[in-house]
């Protein structure tokens, strides 16, 4: 199938603009995460704050519990990585994120290092 002109100047303009939304990450973002064993989780609110540079994220997750910072953040399209050491009793754990940036917000999978069990919610901005 060939494609006309303005067909392709479509496309061209179509992932332009996914990328540039992709890329528009920084500041902030709140969602509810689940904490605790399942069957008797306990919503959490979260908030996250974003900074990029070019496909490096970092910044920090805060929560009512503390705030962690972020690291080895990455975004790549429109997948974003990171991880933060949090504070479960006495213990420090690392916690994984992967997200998808989506029309809705931030569609993020969380689960414990080493851990079977993920979270699955979605970050938005906060409205004004």
């Amino acid at each position: 199938m060939r494609l006309t002109r303005v067909g392709r100047l479509i496309l061209l303009m179509a992932a332009c603009l996914a990328a540039a939304q992709a890329a528009d990450i920084g500041g902030r973002w709140t969602a509810e995460t689940l904490l605790g064993p399942s069957g008797s989780e306990t919503r959490l609110p979260t908030t996250f704050t974003f900074k990029v540079d070019g496909e490096k994220v970092t910044g920090t997750v805060h929560t009512p519990r503390g705030d962690f910072e972020i690291l080895d953040g990455k975004i790549d399209g429109d997948s974003i990585k990171f991880s933060a050491l949090v504070s479960v009793g006495s213990n420090r754990l690392k916690l994984l994120y992967d997200g998808r940036i989506t029309a809705d917000g931030i569609d993020f999978l969380s689960k414990f290092e080493g851990g079977d069990r993920s979270d699955h919610f979605l970050a938005t901005r906060p409205r004004s």
